[in-house]
This record gives C-alpha cells, structure tokens and sequence, in this order.
C-alpha cells in the first residue's frame, strides 16, 4: 500500500538523474502574476525552473506537432517557446475559463497556437488517436493515471511523453527522469518525480 503523496516519508529521498540525460543551467525564467483560482481546478503551477527541464527532457524539434494537455498559467508553453518550439505547433488544452482567457493574453503575440477551453479528458475522448509527437504535461494529481492514458492515446508511435507526476505514480513504461524537491509547489507540499514515456 502506497503511502499519501502528501505525507512525510520516513527515510529521505535521494534525487535520481542519468547523466545522459541531466538537465544543463538554465537561464532566468519570466513568471507570469500567479491567477487565484478555486481548489477544485488543483493547478499547481509549474515553477519556470522545472517547466524548462521538462521542454529540454522533451527534446522537441521543428517538425513535432505538441501537446499541453493542462496548461494552467502556461508556464510549460513558454519554456517550449524559449527551446524554439514556434506557436504553430502547439495545441494548448485548458478547461478552466479564467486560466484559458490568461493563456491567450499571455501568448497573443504567437499566433498560430490553438489554445481549448476544455476539459482534457473530454477533448481525448474525441480526437482521433496519434496525432501528436510530443506531449508534455503536469496532470491534475488525483487524476494523473486517467490523464496520462487519454495523453497516450494520442501520442504518435516514436513520440514521447515528460510529465511531472505525483511519486506515487507507477507506470510499466516509465522512466525515471528525476524526484523533485517537496517544496517546488507554494500551494501544496507534494512529493513528485519527472517521467518520461516514449522513445
């Protein structure tokens, strides 16, 4: 039996990262005014410092069609764009009303990213599956199992999938990018790991 993501383990955690694929010094990031929003939405913002590890571990390219299936304040988008990632290929996916108005006027400048107003799992449901090469992603943490299957669904054979996900969550195709610092959060203390599926 797992313990609660939100408890204090007994013994310290260590962190875990290949060499191969350690995350290099990464330049300041521009964080937008933090939107109040209500509990049920559970957007723990990304901080700028982790956002931009997960655009590197993503390892996208010009050609990749991406997908941000819980965009939030959009801090996953912004380090795609300061990888070079273009607006065009990016399909941002947000189902709360305040946070998907915030997403348009933090990007109104990078025409050509589509930016929906919609529940994430609702939007799945009717895609057709395996568009998309790349996805990255910071799930609601209660749902994170049903959001990282919907995501799975449409990432195209060779794509590839980096999530920060609750340490609690287990996947056969995993692997372990690295465990994350309990206080990266300031609206909850929360132990959480970076994954990535795919090739």
């Amino acid at each position: 039996m797992h313990k609660s993501i939100y408890e204090r383990p007994n013994k310290p955690t260590r962190m875990v990262i290949p060499q191969e694929r350690k995350a290099p010094v990464l330049e300041p990031f521009e964080t937008p005014k933090i939107l109040t929003v209500d509990r049920a939405t559970e957007c723990h913002v990304t901080p700028g410092e982790t956002a931009q590890q997960m655009a590197w571990y993503l390892e996208a390219s010009e050609e990749n069609k991406i997908l941000e299936p819980s965009a939030g304040t959009g801090n996953l988008i912004y380090a795609l764009l300061q990888e070079g990632i273009t607006a065009n290929q990016i399909v941002a996916v947000e189902r709360h009303v305040a946070l998907a108005e915030s997403l348009r006027g933090r990007f109104e400048d990078n025409t050509g990213m589509e930016i929906v107003n919609r529940c994430f799992l609702d939007y799945a449901a009717e895609q057709p599956a395996a568009q998309f090469d790349k996805i990255i992603i910071n799930p609601p943490f209660r749902k994170t199992k049903l959001h990282i299957e919907a995501a799975l669904k449409l990432l195209r054979t060779g794509g590839r999938i980096v999530a920060l996900v609750p340490i609690t969550f287990e996947h056969d195709a995993a692997e372990l990018l690295e465990k994350l610092p309990n206080d990266i959060f300031t609206t909850a203390k929360v132990y959480t790991k970076l994954i990535m599926i795919g090739e």
